[in-house]
């Protein structure tokens, strides 16, 4: 089963959410903007990506989620 890293990014930056599947991907991004408020949280998500380690051993998008 192939696995991503979920990253929450915005215009001045990233946040990892964590390790999921393809199938996992949306959920996750949906609870993750669900349990963010602009008063209570700094960083607010423009869009999800989901990272994969290329087969030079670095990571890259895989695509782009939005929320």
């Amino acid at each position: 089963m192939q696995t991503f890293l979920l990253i929450a990014q915005n215009s001045d930056g990233y946040e990892p959410i964590g390790e999921v599947t393809a199938m996992e991907a949306i959920e996750f991004a949906h609870a993750d903007m669900k349990h963010r408020s602009a008063e209570n949280d700094d960083f607010c998500p423009e869009e999800y990506a989901l990272w994969q380690r290329g087969p030079d051993g670095r990571y890259q998008v895989h695509s782009i989620l939005t929320v």
